[in-house]
C-alpha cells in the first residue's frame, strides 16, 4: 500500500485515519476489514479498479482467474471499474499482447475466435495486418460479417450492457473533458526544459499498429521524435501539436463516427502518454470522487515491487501540477492481495479450507519483520488447504476448462481479520505453492 505524503485535506485525512492507512509509529497496522468498511462509509470516495478493453463477460460471470475484478467492483462494492483502451491486441499464438482480455477476439459458439484485423489507410483503402505482432487497439478494426468494425467500439457495448455496475471508459473521460485536458498538457510541454524527455516518453505506435521504442526531445519551441535511438529525428511540432497527437488515440475511441477519418489522417508515429500522467489527469478530473470532493487518485492494483519507476512517476505528477498551478494530487494504491483471497460460490468448500490456512498464518505472524515469510510457509505446511482447481488458478495454477455459469465472492471473516501485510504474505505463499512450473 502506498499513501501520499503531507495530506492536508480533512476528507482525505478522515478516510486515511478510519482506514488505518495513516501509519505512524503509534498507529495501527492497516487491517483489511477496517479498510473495506472505511471505503463504504466514505460514499464520496470511488477507488478505481482498472482493466483493458476486450472480453469482460467472463469477469462479470465470476470466472477464474480474473474473478477478483468482479469481486472488488461488484461483490465487495469497494471499487469502480475503469476500462483502458490504449492497449495492444493478442498475437495469434497468444505469446504476446493482451492475452487476458483478448481484444482481437470475440465469443462464437461459446469459445473465443480471433478476428481478421485491418486498419484504414490513405483516402479509402484498408491495410490487412497479420496477428504475428501485437497491434494498437485504437488503430485496429476487426472483420465481422465481412465488414470492418472498430475493436474498441465492438467491445464497449457488451462490456457496458453485461456489467452489473456502471463502467467508466478512460478515453471517454479524457475526451469529454478535452477542453480542460488539452491546456493542462500543453502547459506541461511548454514548461519542460530542452533536451531528451526519456523520463516522460518511452513508447509510441507505428501507423500499422505495431509498438515503437521512442525518444522524444524538446528543441524550443518544437518537439522531435526518433524511433531509431536518435540516429534520425522527425519534427512533431510545437506544444499544441504534441498535445493533439498524444490525445488522438483517446479521440478515436471516444468519437466512433469520426474514428476512421481520424486514423486515416494519423501521423506515421504517435507518442503514447505515460500511464502515470494519464492517471494523474484522471485524478484531477475527479473520477475517484463525487463532484464536490477534493481531487485525488485511488486505485486497487498489484502491490509495487521495489518501485523501480517511483521517482519518475513522482516527477511526472509534480511537473503537471507545477506547470498548471494545481495542488499536489494525493495518489493512493491499495493492494489487491486481500481481494485475491476471497473465496467464490463456484466452489463452496474453498471457504473453510482457506480459512484454516489464514487463521494459522495470522497466529504465526504479527508485524512485518525478518522471518515472517518462513512463518507463513509453515502455516501452509501445517494446514495444507484442500481447495478447488478454480481457486488455485488465481495463484498461477492451470485454469480449468469447465467454469460455472455464474459465481460471486463472499467476504470471508478470516480475510477481514488480516492486516494488509499478512494478506500479502498469504498471497506470496500461495503463489509459491501453486504456481505452475
Amino acid at each position: 500500500m502506498t499513501q501520499p505524503a503531507g495530506l492536508k485535506n480533512a476528507r482525505h485525512q478522515a478516510f486515511l485515519t478510519e482506514a488505518g492507512l495513516d501509519v505512524s509509529p503509534y498507529g495501527l497496522e492497516p487491517n483489511v476489514g477496517r479498510l473495506l468498511d472505511a471505503i463504504r462509509r466514505h460514499s464520496w470516495l470511488h477507488p478505481l479498479r482498472g482493466g483493458r478493453i476486450g472480453n469482460w463477460s467472463p469477469i462479470w460471470s465470476g470466472w477464474e482467474p480474473l474473478a477478483h475484478n468482479r469481486t472488488v467492483t461488484v461483490d465487495l462494492g469497494v471499487a469502480r471499474p475503469i476500462v483502458g483502451t490504449v492497449s495492444f491486441t493478442e498475437t495469434a499464438d497468444l505469446s504476446g499482447g493482451d492475452v487476458v482480455h483478448r481484444p482481437a477476439s470475440v465469443y462464437r459458439t461459446g469459445s473465443l475466435e480471433m478476428l481478421a484485423l485491418t486498419t484504414p489507410v490513405g483516402v479509402d483503402d484498408w491495410l490487412d495486418v497479420s496477428a504475428d505482432q501485437p497491434r494498437f487497439v485504437p488503430w485496429m478494426w476487426g472483420v465481422v460479417a465481412g465488414k470492418p468494425v472498430h475493436l474498441a467500439h465492438l467491445h464497449a457495448a457488451p462490456t457496458r450492457t453485461q456489467a452489473p455496475v456502471p463502467v467508466i471508459f478512460e478515453a471517454e473521460v479524457l475526451w469529454r473533458n478535452e477542453k480542460r485536458v488539452r491546456p493542462w498538457l500543453t502547459r506541461l510541454w511548454r514548461s519542460l526544459p530542452e533536451g531528451d524527455l526519456d523520463w516522460l516518453f518511452a513508447r509510441g505506435v507505428h501507423r500499422d499498429g505495431t509498438a515503437a521504442a521512442l525518444r522524444l526531445r524538446h528543441h524550443k519551441p518544437l518537439f522531435e521524435l526518433s524511433t531509431d535511438d536518435g540516429r534520425y529525428w522527425s519534427v512533431v511540432g510545437d506544444a499544441d501539436d504534441l498535445t493533439r497527437v498524444c490525445l488522438l488515440p483517446y479521440q478515436v475511441v471516444a468519437c466512433s463516427t469520426d474514428a476512421e477519418a481520424l486514423v486515416r489522417g494519423a501521423p506515421q508515429v504517435v507518442p503514447l502518454l505515460p500511464a502515470r500522467l494519464v492517471k494523474t489527469v484522471l485524478g484531477y478530473l475527479g473520477v475517484c470522487g463525487e463532484p464536490e470532493a477534493p481531487s485525488l487518485f485511488v486505485e486497487w492494483a498489484a502491490p509495487p515491487r521495489g518501485k523501480p519507476g517511483q521517482r519518475s512517476a513522482e516527477r511526472v505528477m509534480a511537473a503537471l501540477a507545477r506547470a498548471n498551478r494545481l495542488p499536489p494530487l494525493p495518489f493512493i494504491t491499495l493492494p489487491m492481495t486481500p481481494v485475491l483471497l476471497m473465496p467464490s460460490t463456484a466452489a463452496p468448500d474453498d471457504a473453510a479450507a482457506i480459512a484454516l490456512f489464514l487463521e494459522a498464518l495470522r497466529a504465526r505472524t504479527g508485524h512485518v519483520h525478518r522471518g515472517e515469510m518462513e512463518a507463513a510457509r509453515a502455516a501452509y505446511r501445517e494446514t495444507q488447504p484442500k481447495v478447488s482447481a478454480l481457486y488455485r488458478s488465481r495463484f498461477g495454477g492451470p485454469v480449468p476448462l469447465e467454469q460455472p455459469g455464474y459465481a460471486r465472492a463472499g467476504e470471508l471473516p478470516e480475510v477481514r481479520a488480516l492486516t494488509l501485510a499478512q494478506a500479502g504474505l498469504a498471497v506470496a505463499t500461495l503463489l509459491d505453492a501453486w504456481r505452475s512450473p
